[in-house]
């Protein structure tokens, strides 16, 4: 991968969801100054699945994402290719990169007012195209839906609850295919859902209010209440026949620590995380190769998840990997942590020599 940045000022970027080297994952320790290049790679080592990048310049990421820095990776794999699943891309296979701009004089992008959650535009871009259509040759067809708006939060479906079966999310195929009518997401998140069509019909691919556990005023300023028309999709007056969805996809690996798992507590409160800022300079956690970290994510309003996470190996004491808040503006605040991977049994060490000691 060869990036080159064209932007007036530096920038980074990083690979969402690739498990890859932490010197090849990109972040705020590794600018690219403008007019500069950088070329990582590594080894595609993962299951199938939907991925993207984006930059992380600290303080600037939700401008150079609003700005169209980002783009798409999909991986596929052999057991994927084993299953009967549309994927002729461009045909019944279609990515659906769904961002939210205002413009202003003459197209140009113009920067709003940000609510309390980030900036949100007047205007629904898929692929960064307005108003788009789809037309649909086959009876199923797959869409690879990824919210890359740096705020907003979309609640996919159709009209009259027209049913869809979703195969997939960021981690990538699920075991089973799931039927639905409504799929929630929040900046970052990517779900694959496979729609049936009829010959001849339409279908208006929308986004529809939905509940953020936040109060009505929140609710409306953070676009919660809104309804978008997001694509349209319309059927060819001959379709191609498409095989019935497996029953089954992937297998789920269960997750397991060859030791005794770390438990550590994450708060996200007040643009902060455990009560700190961003700091470049400070790495805050390590992590052993080959073992679990469990952890709480505590959003307002005080909701609870209990996370399992493996750290399976590219260990590196030197070079971090990065985690975040994705409501990119709160990021840019600083609601951003570092963790270096290490060796089993470094940890103590490796934080020693982080802290000068």
């Amino acid at each position: 991968m060869e990036f080159r940045n064209e932007l007036d000022e530096a920038t980074t970027l990083h690979w969402h969801g690739m498990h890859l080297p932490a010197a090849a994952d990109g972040g705020p320790h590794q600018p690219v100054a403008p007019g500069a290049g950088w070329a990582p790679s590594w080894r595609v080592r993962q299951p199938a699945a939907t991925l993207w990048y984006h930059p992380h310049p600290h303080g600037a990421t939700e401008r150079h994402v609003y700005r169209g820095l980002g783009g798409l990776f999909l991986i596929d794999d052999d057991e994927e290719a084993a299953l009967a699943l549309p994927r002729e891309y461009g045909v019944d296979d279609i990515p659906v990169i769904v961002q939210d701009k205002t413009f202003g004089p003459v197209g140009r992008f113009a920067e709003g007012a940000r609510t309390e959650i980030g900036m949100l535009g007047s205007t629904i871009l898929v692929n960064g195209t307005a108003e788009p259509v789809l037309t649909v040759r086959t009876r199923l067809v797959r869409l690879r839906l990824i919210n890359a708006s740096t705020a907003r939060c979309y609640a996919f479906g159709f009209a009259a609850d027209r049913r869809f079966a979703l195969i997939a999310t960021d981690g990538g195929l699920l075991g089973a295919p799931v039927e639905s009518t409504r799929i929630l997401l929040s900046p970052g998140e990517r779900a694959e859902i496979v729609v049936p069509m009829a010959a001849g019909e339409t279908a208006v691919l929308r986004s529809f209010p939905h509940d953020l556990g936040v109060t009505p005023t929140v609710a409306r300023q953070s676009g919660a209440a809104d309804t978008l028309d997001i694509l349209l999709l319309r059927a060819a007056p001959d379709l191609r026949a498409s095989a019935p969805l497996p029953d089954r996809l992937a297998w789920m690996e269960p997750l397991t620590a060859p030791g005794a798992p770390v438990t550590r507590r994450m708060e996200l409160r007040d643009f902060l995380i455990n009560g700190r800022l961003m700091d470049p300079h400070r790495r805050a956690a390590t992590a052993a190769a080959a073992r679990r970290v469990e952890g709480h994510r505590l959003p307002a309003p005080d909701v609870r998840f209990r996370l399992a996470l493996r750290f399976a190996d590219y260990a590196d004491p030197a070079v971090p990997y990065m985690y975040h808040y994705h409501l990119l503006w709160h990021e840019d605040i600083g609601m951003m942590g570092q963790f270096v991977v290490v060796e089993p049994g470094t940890e103590r060490a490796v934080l020693n020599r982080a802290h000068g000691h």
